[in-house]
């Protein structure tokens, strides 16, 4: 009988920074953020994005990397 009850092999957990993650808004989220008349619409030749650019530096930090262990029971 086996005495290892977990086994992992080559684990990992990445973190890209600098990057924004796309959200994903309701309904409710959507209709107050239509911006119809708002004067920086693309529609109305303004930028679609009046706070400013996405953060384009990407850089990546590992939490874990290539981790492996056995629980036994």
């Amino acid at each position: 009988m086996n005495d290892i009850a977990i086994n992992v092999v080559g684990l990992g957990k990445r973190y890209r920074l600098g990057r924004l993650q796309q959200r994903h808004d309701t309904l409710r989220d959507r209709i107050a953020s239509a911006r119809l008349f708002h004067p920086f619409n693309s529609r109305n030749g303004g930028p679609q994005n009046a706070i400013g650019p996405a953060v384009s530096a990407d850089s990546t930090l590992w939490a874990l990397k290539n981790v492996s262990f056995a629980v036994k029971r």
